[in-house]
């Protein structure tokens, strides 16, 4: 439909799309066996009503002269098109999303659910067999598919907002089913080769609970939903061996996630090596999370070597020296996880202060000694380090009430896009990811300070004519705005 309608604007006759239906039956066929293809795998859900419509008009169409195709082939795709869009609008968007919006702008963006999330046989998992791809065309099937950060940082907006609340639901339990290692799955593949490099992954996956909960008609009642774990051991080894996995609840699998994060993460990737990663150095693959307690509350990870955050472009080229080295390997304490982790710390406080959940805290062995870690005194800790640690002041006179070292300050009246990072020269870069935090935990932010802040991101990421935010200050030293994957770098900037 997109190249149809385009050509449909230009009304060029002599284009690609049209000359190879003049040429040929195939694009036609391919489109009523695909649906047919599909019909055969779910016969239950009514497609095959659709391929048999659709079959008989090509076939007319097929019977037609070369010249006279494209505007009858154009004509059947469209009416099965517009019928399809029709009965979306009228009977699977929930909460009169879309029935009561007249914007046309809108009403495609709502559509746009039903391409990225939808049933394909690839990815199949147990008794779930709807899911959501990471993106159009590259990551819509197969190994690739469903991404733990992608998925829950688009939970919201395609499935919570527009009422579909059966699917965010079953969105959740699809990948709570894959916990391991104290943390939610980069890729989950089925169960399969499912990769547990994502220190952000369980930060979105936590938040999307705490939205669903919010937003959805049974409330915190969904916290006692249970479900028996995939892998049965965080141990390769216990894992083959052991019959069955723990069953957990939804309000369980939350609180061993903090607590988790509270204690401490070490692990090596399982079948590390080129069998799941062919460009990863080997220290890469050894995962390490930590949590300052003693000073700021927040959780520091990842390393040099290993992409922890989703601005994971792995350099894959050995000419151009970037082979198995991180675009962006923000090790530290990345701002917009900080912010994610005080949100879960502050709502876990807020329901236990309300009566809704028993647990207040959670419980470490700290320097050899049992420690109970209270939420709400863990994100008090939090806010109360924040600006000391994430905020760059305006005036260099203000430094001194600040975590800053002014040799490497290259941009002022900004946040931090890392702390602690093991170069120090990331944490002082201007990026997207202020927004990202903002957005999870305003109430971290001075306002005055996240106002000056705002600013510099709209004139600087933001400026005039710019297609979208960009991901680095273009003054910075790392800044190349062309991304071409076929050069000798293979792309290792994406700003």
């Amino acid at each position: 439909m997109h190249m149809l309608r385009k050509t449909k604007l230009s009304k060029d006759m002599g284009a690609e799309i049209f000359e190879n239906m003049r040429a040929g039956d195939w694009l036609l066929d391919y489109t009523v066996q695909r649906i047919r293809d599909y019909a055969e795998i779910e016969p239950t859900i009514g497609l095959q009503n659709l391929a048999d419509f659709l079959g008989d008009y090509v076939e007319a169409v097929k019977q037609l002269p070369a010249h006279m195709k494209p505007k009858y082939g154009t004509k059947v795709i469209e009416t099965a098109y517009n019928k399809t869009v029709k009965e979306i609008v009228s009977k699977r968007m929930l909460d009169d999303f879309m029935a009561e919006l007249d914007d046309p702008f809108v009403q495609k963006l709502a559509l746009a659910v039903y391409q990225m999330y939808g049933r394909i046989p690839s990815v199949y998992f147990k008794d779930h067999k709807d899911s959501m791809c990471a993106g159009l065309t590259h990551f819509s099937t197969g190994y690739m598919r469903c991404w733990g950060r992608d998925t829950f940082i688009a939970l919201r907006g395609l499935l919570i907002v527009t009422g579909l609340e059966e699917e965010a639901r079953d969105t959740i339990l699809f990948f709570a089913k894959v916990y391991r290692h104290g943390l939610l799955p980069n890729l989950h593949d089925g169960g399969g080769n499912t990769r547990f490099n994502s220190r952000d992954a369980p930060w979105f996956f936590l938040q999307a609970i705490k939205d669903y909960v919010l937003a959805s008609k049974e409330k915190e009642q969904f916290l006692n939903q249970s479900f028996e774990l995939h892998f049965k051991d965080d141990d390769q080894l216990r894992h083959g061996k052991n019959q069955r996995g723990r069953t957990l609840t939804i309000l369980e699998l939350i609180i061993e996630i903090v607590q988790r994060h509270a204690q401490g993460i070490e692990f090596r990737e399982w079948n590390a090596g080129e069998r799941i990663d062919a460009h990863m150095k080997d220290d890469g693959f050894n995962v390490k999370i930590r949590c300052d307690l003693d000073k700021t509350g927040f959780c520091f990870g990842g390393n040099k070597d290993n992409c922890g955050t989703w601005m994971d472009k792995m350099g894959s080229s050995a000419d151009a020296g970037n082979k198995g080295k991180p675009a962006t390997p923000r090790d530290g304490a990345p701002i917009e996880l900080v912010a994610m982790q005080f949100s879960i710390l502050s709502w876990l406080a807020t329901m236990h202060s309300e009566g809704k959940i028993k647990q207040s805290s959670v419980s470490i062995n700290q320097h050899g000694r049992p420690r109970e870690v209270r939420f709400a005194d863990w994100a008090k800790q939090m806010a109360d380090n924040f600006e000391r640690c994430f905020w760059v002041p305006q005036n260099k006179n203000d430094d001194r009430h600040h975590d800053i070292d002014a040799r490497l300050v290259n941009r002022r009246g900004i946040y931090k896009d890392v702390y602690g990072s093991s170069d120090k020269y990331a944490d002082y870069q201007l990026r997207c990811n202020i927004c990202i935090a903002m957005s999870y935990a305003p109430e971290l932010f001075d306002r005055q300070n996240a106002q000056v802040c705002l600013e510099n991101v709209a004139n600087i990421l933001m400026e005039k004519n710019c297609m979208g935010i960009k991901t680095l200050d273009p003054k910075d030293r790392h800044y190349n705005g062309d991304y071409v994957n076929s050069d000798a770098s293979h792309g290792i900037n994406y700003h």
